[in-house]
């Protein structure tokens, strides 16, 4: 055992030998690590199945396997992208896809790199993404891609650089490794693919590289003496040297060129290799001497193109020295093969860049990686910190000593002992290339004193036995402070190691979460539901099996949390993930798990004070968006009281808040969304008392409040007209003031706002006709509208429905077959047939009905706790019976109403909603009705009891009216003028 394993939790490390076991086909059983670890019995079984389903999650990720988001299964190409016209991807990373494009007002091909559509909701990835193009665009060097411009264009978030015509070197490596014969050893590319790469130009690359055919001397002079004037935007860069690139490169596509079975590593690679040293590191100072980090220097971010000359690429995780951090101070940033061991410990200095210069030289000297067990993360942090990697001439005898001297002082691990600046590593290179002496070659301290002692043995001699006594009598006492010492540094490593696991661990759990989130569809006053629907949120297509790994995640944050109670990252980290599971607990409508894990998250943020990372929004942001989703829950569950609470919470943390983000547009955002909240839950909190004698709402609090949200977006629009976020929720705002009006029965003022609304997302939706979020958000609006009488919107109702429903046919399948994309047909085939009832055209009700009926069941089917898919189930069966009852079919209607109650179950333990106990008692009216008529006295009586005990029931129960009930319902009753609550069909 190794001695730092005494701070060691027992846990953690007999799940770090459950997971090597399990990594290395062994199939162990929890219940042995139970038996023999009686004492920690719970917290195995907690945690081991946790990891053993995340093992399960990561090898079908590794095969394959693992169910793609809408971004990354679609494969259509967008054609343009503003000005750009785009011909093909050409690679995708973590948060960006990159195209190959021709920039039509200039006529020149660049590279696109666009911003994964999901990432385009986060206001910090998106930050990170523009920070990465500024980082990059204010380098101008002839071996860093160049930069033309950034902008927005539907949505979608990208920046325009130089294309390059070559391969990154990890590609290169690759195919250097699978065609050499004088070392046969197995190469793998940090994502983990191995050799055979079928690529047709690194394979030439290659052969150019391994011929000495770049020649570095040209090439380190033109680095050397270039200047930032001299950068070409040319999509074609060449060095000094033959101006005929096939001079390069143009003999490595024949055959026998490319049987590797007579080449070698020889002098020439070894100089060509020190050749793309000498310019990578001639870029580095450069970027160094602009203030710029970029802290991910590996093989995947240096390309080399068909000429030989070396490109710095990818700034994604670049620091601007002179600005605020996008990373919390002590973050784990980097890809962890390549780190260097200060990073690990969340520093970065450009002796850091340096590191990872090293690395990959390393790398293309051994064609191996330097440190090649990635997958064992905590044995890789412990060697990174304490060792260096072998000696490349271990591996390797041809490798030149120099060469091994100079990567070697540049991968040491102790930052103090590799070259000061990248400008000194370049020139060590540049010596070797030159074949003068090094400066890493260093005489030792200890050489220095056995050549002084020959010169001097006399004094020498007197010197060491004062020197002997010294020593012994300071054994002691250094004996204990290196013992002392070694304790904390142990401690110091494991620390750093925990704090990187978590880091995976997050990593992981953010991974997941994105694989089963979705947005949000619009939601309003208007909407033809009850309240109940306004605050639930659309639901993703996912398993069990997903939310219990997700919820078994936590246990990772919580415990780490505990033990490191003064860290105010580790707490954030915690709280945003209790928020992340409660959001999906919200949208499987388990409204009691989604509270719980909310308030957890408002705990942890309540000991946050405050983050000085500029890129995390502050803790108070976060509690108030938090705040704003309980109050959602309670506006779920018809608490219409405690809904308007939680939202001026949210509200008073922005509005009574300290410090400037609270002036920030996010900030701003979340408080507009709060106002018009709260002004939601104000107006349904008056409809239930105020229904019993139909008297008008009290719109004036609720029209305060919209009034304050509407100016706050207005004011975002204007800043950022081209922000198609505050457009779209100012627009649902609007629809939000109709709808308020249209229970205050001030129909004229509340059609006008709806048309608004309307305008506003029919500009959206020209503007940016591919953007689906839009069209789908002005669908649902045209649904609302249909309610309104077509002389307010000067629309006839069905072609508004008629209007929604093209809206939606027409989009991606990966959007058109989201639930919520799928609800809003169901609603639309529904409306449509209440409206053919209306007119007493019975013709095409049943197909109506059945479409939606074939969505909704669905639904109902795949998220049993959603009340509202509950409720759209049991209403259609409930149509079907108004179309069997006119017809005459009354054992068919009877039918579709026994059908209607059963949709309603109302034996749940769960609560349930006002608008599924006012469903019922409708239904049980009918059944009175109908039985009556078919002379069964007995089950008629049944029926009529049954409807008075559900008229009791909603007498306690808030149930809102809705904004425009069906006209032909035999069933239904004018209740206000018997001192009852109207009927409601949400």
């Amino acid at each position: 055992m190794d001695d730092s394993d005494e701070f060691r939790d027992p846990v953690e490390m007999l799940g770090e030998e459950f997971v090597q076991r399990l990594r290395e086909g062994e199939q162990p059983s929890i219940s042995e690590y139970v038996a023999a670890n009686p004492d920690h019995a719970a917290e195995i079984r907690s945690l081991f199945g946790t990891l053993m389903a995340l093992e399960d999650l990561k090898s079908h990720h590794d095969e394959g396997h693992w169910p793609a988001s809408s971004d990354e299964s679609s494969e259509q190409l967008p054609e343009t992208i503003g000005d750009f016209h785009v011909l093909e991807m050409i690679g995708r990373g973590g948060m960006g896809i990159v195209y190959e494009a021709e920039q039509e007002s200039l006529g020149r091909t660049v590279a696109i790199k666009v911003l994964i559509d999901h990432f385009s909701d986060s206001p910090q990835a998106v930050r990170r993404f523009r920070r990465e193009a500024q980082a990059a665009a204010r380098l101008q060097h002839p071996n860093i891609v160049a930069v033309f411009g950034v902008g927005q264009w539907e949505r979608k978030h990208y920046y325009a650089m130089q294309f390059i015509p070559g391969r990154s070197l990890d590609r290169i490596l690759s195919e250097l490794n699978a065609l050499r014969t004088d070392v046969q050893s197995e190469f793998v590319t940090e994502s983990g693919s191995k050799t055979n790469v079928d690529d047709e130009l690194a394979a030439e690359i290659a052969v150019a590289l391994k011929q000495g055919r770049f020649e570095p001397s040209l090439a380190a002079k033109k680095v050397n003496g270039s200047s930032a004037d001299s950068v070409s935007s040319s999509t074609s860069p060449t060095v000094a040297g033959p101006s005929d690139s096939a001079t390069f490169i143009g003999a490595a596509s024949s055959g026998e060129e490319r049987d590797f079975a007579a080449v070698r590593l020889n002098r020439d690679y070894w100089r060509s290799v020190a050749g793309i040293g000498v310019q990578a590191a001639n870029a580095l100072h450069y970027a160094h001497q602009q203030g710029v980090l970029h802290r991910d220097i590996k093989p995947g971010n240096l390309m080399l193109d068909n000429t030989g000359r070396a490109w710095l690429m990818d700034f994604g995780l670049a620091k601007l020295l002179d600005e605020a951090d996008l990373t919390t101070p002590g973050d784990v940033v980097g890809t962890l093969r390549y780190m260097a061991p200060e990073q690990l410990e969340g520093r970065a200095t450009t002796q850091t860049d340096i590191y990872g210069l090293g690395l990959t030289l390393y790398e293309m000297l051994t064609l191996r990686p330097a440190f090649d067990r990635a997958e064992h993360y905590a044995a890789l942090l412990k060697l990174k910190t304490t060792t260096t990697p072998p000696l490349p001439r271990s591996i390797n005898r041809q490798i030149p000593a120099d060469l091994q001297t100079i990567v070697l002082k540049a991968i040491s691990p102790d930052p103090d002992h590799r070259y000061a600046t990248a400008h000194e590593f370049e020139q060590d290179l540049q010596r070797y290339l030159d074949d003068i002496p090094i400066r890493a070659r260093r005489t030792s301290s200890w050489e220095h004193a056995r050549r002084w002692c020959r010169r001097n043995p006399a004094i020498a001699a007197l010197t060491t036995s004062t020197l002997l006594l010294l020593v012994i009598g300071c054994f002691a006492a250094v004996f204990g402070y290196l013992h002392e010492s070694k304790l904390r540094a142990s401690a110091e490593t494991e620390s750093s190691r925990a704090e990187a696991n978590l880091g995976l661990a997050a990593e992981a759990f953010d991974t997941i979460f994105r694989r089963v989130g979705v947005q949000s569809p619009s939601r309003s006053l208007a909407d033809s539901a009850s309240a109940s629907e306004l605050g639930e949120l659309p639901t993703p297509r996912l398993s069990n099996n997903d939310v219990q790994i997700l919820e078994g995640l936590l246990s990772f944050y919580d415990r780490f949390a505990e033990a490191n109670g003064d860290s105010r990252r580790w707490q954030y980290e915690s709280a945003l993930a209790y928020r992340k599971v409660g959001e999906i607990q919200q949208r499987l409508g388990r409204a009691h798990r989604a509270q719980a894990a909310f308030e957890r998250a408002i705990d942890l943020l309540k000991q946050i004070p405050s983050l000085e990372d500029a890129t995390q929004s502050p803790p108070q942001l976060e509690m108030a968006s938090i705040y704003q989703q309980l109050g959602d829950l309670a506006m779920a569950a018809d608490q219409f009281d405690v809904a308007y609470q939680r939202f001026d919470q949210a509200s008073a943390i922005i509005r009574d808040g300290d410090g400037d983000w609270r002036q920030s547009p996010e900030a701003q955002h979340q408080l507009a969304q709060a106002y018009s909240a709260m002004a939601k839950a104000n107006v349904f909190g008056q409809v239930i008392p105020l229904s019993t004698t139909g008297a008008p709402v009290d719109a004036e609090p609720a029209r305060k409040l919209l009034a304050q949200s509407i100016e706050i977006l207005e004011r975002l629009v204007e800043d950022d007209p081209k922000s198609g976020d505050y457009r779209l929720a100012l627009a649902r705002s609007w629809e939000d003031l109709g709808g308020m009006m249209h229970f205050s029965q001030q129909g004229e003022i509340s059609s006008n706002h709806v048309n608004q609304a309307i305008a506003l997302l029919e500009e959206l939706v020209e503007e940016f006709p591919h953007e689906a979020e839009y069209r789908r958000a002005l669908a649902w609006t045209y649904a609302h509208a249909a309610e309104f009488t077509p002389q307010d919107l000067n629309r006839e109702p069905l072609d508004l429905l008629q209007s929604s429903r093209e809206l939606l046919v027409d989009m991606p399948p990966e959007f058109a077959e989201q639930p919520e994309t799928q609800e809003i047909l169901a609603r639309i085939s529904q409306h449509l047939a209440e409206r053919r009832l209306d007119a007493h055209q019975l013709d095409d009700v049943d197909k109506l009905l059945a479409e939606s009926r074939q969505a909704i069941s669905k639904l109902a089917e795949d998220f049993p706790y959603t009340k509202r898919y509950q409720f759209g189930l049991a209403r259609n069966c409930y149509l079907q019976a108004i179309v069997a009852y006119e017809r005459g079919e009354l054992d068919r209607a009877s039918g579709d109403l026994e059908e209607c109650l059963a949709n309603c179950n109302l034996d749940s333990d769960d609560p349930i909603p006002g608008f599924l106990i006012q469903m019922a008692a409708q239904a049980q009216r009918g059944l009175n009705s109908i039985q009556t008529k078919l002379g069964n006295n007995q089950r008629a009586e049944h029926a009529a009891r049954e409807e008075a005990l559900l008229e009791q029931r909603l007498e306690q129960t808030q149930v809102p009216p809705p904004p425009t009930p069906l006209r032909n319902d035999p069933w239904r009753i004018d209740r206000s003028a018997h001192g009852k609550s109207p009927s409601s069909q949400p």
